[in-house]
């Protein structure tokens, strides 16, 4: 059928790329369609119009039971369950499906179980993630009876999610997820359309659907970590390398006195959205215990406040998805007695779009440390004496910002 469509719509001038948009559409009512009427039986629609299509629907259908035991009971509690929905494009933003909006593929979908905080896994041990396909439609088979939380993980720098059930609404053609701020393990955070609670029990739970709203986000992201760390003494230069945002080094006690610490930065901003922005200005809160050369630091300067600063990427356009790197490199002489942490924090301070959008999860030289244009590196010293190493700092705090909306899984996904 497919087949013969495509050639007459040829015949007729129609585009492939209109074939596929109206194919990947297509649903055939009366087509091994499944109608839920009852809790206990499951009703299938087949228009078999002769007996070769009625034996083959019916051959189908068996395979739904593998032992071949008519007579299998299986008791409730053990019986496992659906969950099904579709993702969509809505549109004009009213909050409905509507029959001739865009179904979105390849959203990566999963199922929290909410009784373990882990992701759920089917009756064979399976992880219950997927991908919506070619209509949208995701399904989890085999969902064993409990608690659990449907995930979308969409394209949150151009879409966001659309109302969440909104009144009026019939719930078959409703959104039923809300927008939040997703940590899964060691992951960064990521914005994800979340549903409540589903409580699965003795039936399949359909149309738990997402609707997703065209919003294009200016998204910029700062990270800094330390790439190296040059000793100078009596015993001549040695360069240690790190490119993390935590270093520690070590002095030998003889050679304390006269130390000299040299430590490279490097600040990345990343346009994480979907509009080109500039980072206009970028600030380093300096620290007491590091000290700041221009002759060290030709694009940097220093401000009234304390802090330096640096505009060399004020003209530079940062593309969605693009990253631009800075340098700076920061010195301390070494006593016996200043060792300990150092931390040193960095900010996205002006930045700017043609569009003059605000950034959509920060705002530049607030000094809010939960928010990604802040970014913090931390240098530990401390003297050894042969093998033996003393800190004088023995206690290194670490502080998690939790970000609001998040979601636990496995005490990782945090909320």
């Amino acid at each position: 059928n497919s087949s013969a469509a495509i050639m007459v719509t040829s015949i007729i001038g129609c585009t492939i790329s209109s074939m596929k948009r109206a194919l990947a559409k297509v649903a055939v009512k009366g087509r091994v369609e499944i109608v839920p009427v009852s809790n206990k039986y499951s009703v299938i629609i087949d228009y078999a119009h002769n007996g070769v299509s009625m034996e083959n629907i019916l051959t189908t259908i068996k395979e739904y039971n593998p032992t071949g035991k008519d007579d299998e009971i299986v008791p409730v509690d053990k019986e496992t369950r659906m969950i099904a929905g579709v993702v969509w494009i809505d549109k004009n933003q009213n909050g409905e499906r509507d029959s001739d909006e865009q179904l979105v593929n390849d959203v990566e979908v999963m199922l929290l179980d909410n009784s373990t905080g882990d992701i759920a896994v089917d009756s064979n041990g399976n992880k219950l993630t997927t991908k919506t396909d070619g209509q949208g439609a995701y399904a989890f088979n085999n969902v064993k009876q409990g608690r659990y939380t449907v995930i979308f993980f969409y394209d949150s720098a151009n879409y966001s999610v659309t109302d969440y059930k909104k009144q009026g609404i019939d719930e078959t053609k409703n959104s039923d997820a809300i927008e939040k701020d997703v940590i899964l393990y060691e992951e960064k955070s990521r914005k994800a359309g979340v549903t409540d609670e589903i409580v699965l029990s003795t039936s399949n739970v359909y149309n738990v659907d997402l609707g997703l709203v065209e919003d294009k986000k200016f998204d910029l992201k700062l990270d800094k970590i330390i790439t190296s760390i040059t000793v100078n003494d009596k015993k001549g230069t040695t360069e240690h390398s790190y490119n993390k945002n935590f270093a520690k080094i070590d002095f030998e006690s003889k050679y304390a006195d006269s130390s000299t610490m040299i430590v490279e930065y490097k600040i990345t901003v990343t346009n994480e959205g979907a509009i080109p922005g500039y980072a206009k200005k970028i600030a380093d809160y300096l620290p007491s215990e590091l000290k700041f050369s221009t002759e060290l630091n030709q694009d940097w300067y220093e401000g009234k406040d304390g802090a330096i600063y640096n505009n060399s990427l004020a003209n530079t356009v940062i593309n969605p998805g693009e990253s631009k790197e800075i340098k700076l490199i920061l010195t301390k002489a070494m006593t016996k007695e200043n060792f300990g942490t150092i931390t040193n924090n960095a900010e996205i301070y002006e930045a700017s779009n043609d569009y003059g959008v605000k950034d959509t999860d920060s705002t530049p030289g607030n000094k809010q440390t939960n928010e990604d244009d802040y970014s913090t590196a931390t240098v530990v010293t401390g003297v050894k004496t042969g093998q033996i190493f003393i800190y004088t700092t023995l206690a290194i705090s670490v502080i998690a910002i939790i970000g609001v909306g998040g979601y636990m899984v496995k005490k990782r996904v945090l909320k």
